[in-house]
Order: structure tokens, then sequence, then C-alpha cells
């Protein structure tokens, strides 16, 4: 009995392993929201210089995109995705590999 319980913990130390890989957060510099944040701040800088609109409007419209932007991408990642499917796959093949 001692020798499967230590084969399961095996496996779930495995399980967690593979877990980890694939659910690592990206650095900020290396995620979209970073970007498309630098992209609406440069538009309210392009929009301000030229003169098209005043820059309080310009920061807020921009501030609004970038919201929904964030709050979009948010909704997205919290919702199941591909990758809840790889994971199951990689737990049952480890698994499996365990039997």
């Amino acid at each position: 009995m001692f020798v499967e319980v230590l084969k399961c913990l095996k496996t779930l130390k495995k399980i967690k392993e593979e877990v980890s890989k694939m659910n690592e957060v990206k650095p900020g510099v290396k995620t979209t929201e970073f970007y498309i944040t630098i992209a609406f701040k440069i538009l309210a800088i392009i929009l301000i210089i030229t003169q098209q609109v005043k820059p309080e409007i310009a920061l807020i419209i921009t501030g609004i995109l970038d919201g929904f932007y964030v709050s979009g991408r948010t909704w997205v990642k919290k919702t199941k995705t591909t990758i809840d499917d790889k994971i199951i796959e990689e737990i049952g093949k480890i698994l499996k590999k365990n039997k």
C-alpha cells in the first residue's frame, strides 16, 4: 500500500509540473495588452499634436479603448480554451504511463 501511495504522489507531481509549464505567465512586455496600451497612447499623442481633438478627450478615448481591450482579453483568458484540452490530454498521458 505504501508503494501505491508513493506512485500516486509521483504521478501527481508530474501532473503539477506539466500544468505549471502550460500556465506560465508572460512578463508584461511580452503581452499584447502592453503593446496595445502603448499603441493607444501613441494614438493619443498623434491626435493631440495634430490638434484633431483636445488632450483631455484624446486621453479619455484611448483610456476607454484600452480598458475595453484589456477587459476583453481578461474575459477570453478566463474562459475555457484549447489549452484546457491540452492540459487534460497531458494528464491522461501521464496517468496512462503510470498504470
